[in-house]
């Protein structure tokens, strides 16, 4: 059986979170530190009203 939002939400926070640990941080394109995320259900190709808001980590200030 399929996973639920919530339960694919916190495996992604969790890996986040690990990699966070270890010295990583997520950037995007321009390199900006990626502070927000929402994880958004897809159904039948189409994006639903179903999302979660994704608990990042703390801005590392050791980078500035």
């Amino acid at each position: 059986m399929a996973k639920s939002i919530e339960e694919h939400a916190e495996a992604i926070e969790a890996a986040i979170w690990a990699a966070r640990a270890d010295g990583f941080e997520m950037t995007d394109d321009d390199g900006e530190i990626i502070w927000r995320a929402e994880l958004w259900e897809i159904r039948d190709g189409v994006i639903t009203d179903d999302f979660r808001n994704l608990h990042m980590p703390t801005i590392s200030l050791e980078r500035f």
